[in-house]
């Protein structure tokens, strides 16, 4: 068992399955083990590289440790993230919560939405780059500081085109977390997504 991620330690890396009879099952020896590390982020997946040597021949099993997803569906449980990344989400089947950014973004957002929390210091500039797999969905992104009401207090957003791309670019005023809410104009069943952040 090998990582393929720095946040991730194995511990016990190999275990032996003896002879086994075709079509019979078997039980290692020892138990392969390994911890992630209490500094990794809270979302996010990691890989493991199982390398299966089965009388000479060898296959590997790319085995996920999904940690949690970065996205809510509300500020409550968005995930934190405080360094630049490039996430995958989803706005599928997720609720309608924030539909009205439009003291920033011009436009209402009433399709459905997902969030994510960024911590920042003040002073600190973030660009953020949506693109929905689905070609069709007219894309919304808008920052807040207010949990509760995120839409009609926002401090920054954009709806400038009819399509699935839109790049917000905001810099902090005040140290604290800052909620990202990913929508759309009009009402839609979502698509999937990649937003790429730069802090």
């Amino acid at each position: 068992l090998m990582s393929l991620d720095d946040d991730l330690m194995v511990n016990v890396d190999t275990t032996d399955f003896g002879a086994v009879a075709a079509g019979a099952t078997a039980t290692g020896g020892t138990t392969l083990t390994f911890d992630v590390d209490p500094a990794a982020a809270s979302f996010g997946t990691l890989w493991l590289d199982l390398v299966v040597d089965a009388d000479g021949s060898i296959f590997d099993l790319y085995i996920p440790v999904d940690l949690g997803a970065a996205f809510a569906d509300t500020t409550a449980g968005a995930g934190v993230i405080s360094a630049s990344a490039q996430l995958d989400g989803d706005t599928s089947g997720m609720a309608d919560d924030y539909s009205d950014p439009s003291t920033c973004t011009t436009y209402p957002a009433t399709g459905p939405d997902v969030v994510i929390a960024l911590d920042l210091s003040a002073g600190q500039a973030v660009t953020a780059d949506l693109a929905y797999t689905d070609a069709s969905m007219d894309a919304v992104l808008y920052v807040s500081t207010d949990p509760a009401t995120p839409d009609l207090n926002c401090l920054a957003g954009v709806d400038a085109d009819a399509d699935a791309t839109e790049t917000q670019t905001f810099t902090a005023a005040t140290a604290g977390v800052h909620y990202l809410v990913v929508d759309a104009y009009g009402t839609s069943t979502g698509s999937p997504f990649t937003l790429d952040l730069t802090l």
